[in-house]
């Protein structure tokens, strides 16, 4: 059986601005390494990498990394990285919220209408009367819910998706993560890898507070990464195991 496909990662750190941010963005945003492609409008620096698909985005309130891999070993890696260089360089002493968001794909040997029912089944009422109440069959669906586990929060958006809609929920970083010269034929590439119908697994992870320090952030992001990958297990394992509770 096929597993969930990680295909995107966003991660973002929020902190308040410093007038003195702005002396300190270039020389913070060249100890991050050599990037051959990079932009600025003097206010915020974008450093992007063609080749792995990633690219860091440091602003006046927040700094972020992205990627469109499935490379768990990359995320790990630049994630780190930013935490390591930025706060110290950028004189940042203290964080407002901290996030890792993960997109998953679940490719499924079936059509689009079974997977909307087995979905159908495993998170919506199969309560009598709700089954009556609705006036017909259920053609399409979204879950979506909010959690906190007492530390962190999460965003969870899990739905049914044909191919031609994955590019709507999925949306690659054409303008900084494929070369231009090259950007247009590749991404057709990219949207014809997408499998026909999948399970879309949206997991947004962050802890937000008034003054979280750099050790709150990395503990966070040790976590966050784990139970993420917990999570989409977890989800799968539900989903397409054959019991439904009433």
């Amino acid at each position: 059986m096929p597993k969930p496909k990680l295909y995107k990662t966003i991660f973002q750190v929020k902190y308040r601005g410093t007038l003195s941010f702005y002396d300190r963005l270039m020389t913070a945003a060249q100890k991050l390494g050599d990037y051959e492609h990079w932009q600025t409008n003097r206010l915020e620096v974008r450093l992007s990498d063609f080749e792995k698909h990633c690219s860091y985005a440091i602003a006046f309130n927040s700094f972020s990394y992205e990627q469109d891999s499935n490379d768990a070993e990359q995320e790990r890696e630049h994630i780190a990285r930013a935490l390591e260089v930025l706060p110290p360089c950028l004189g940042i002493e203290s964080f407002l919220r901290v996030g890792i968001r993960r997109i998953y794909l679940r490719a499924v040997d079936m059509t689009f209408q079974s997977l909307v029912t087995v979905l159908g089944a495993k998170f919506l009422s199969q309560n009598q009367r709700l089954r009556e109440t609705l006036p017909g069959q259920v053609e399409d669906l979204l879950y979506r819910v909010d959690v906190e586990d007492g530390t962190n929060s999460y965003h969870f958006t899990i739905g049914p998706v044909k191919k031609e809609e994955i590019a709507n929920h999925l949306v690659y970083n054409q303008e900084n993560h494929l070369a231009p010269e090259e950007k247009e034929v590749a991404y057709v590439k990219i949207r014809e890898g997408y499998p026909d119908v999948s399970v879309f697994m949206d997991i947004d992870c962050f802890r937000a507070g008034e003054r979280l320090t750099l050790n709150d952030a990395m503990d966070f992001v040790e976590v966050g990464r784990e139970r993420l990958g917990e999570q989409v297990h977890k989800l799968d394992q539900y989903i397409f195991t054959k019991s439904v509770e009433k």
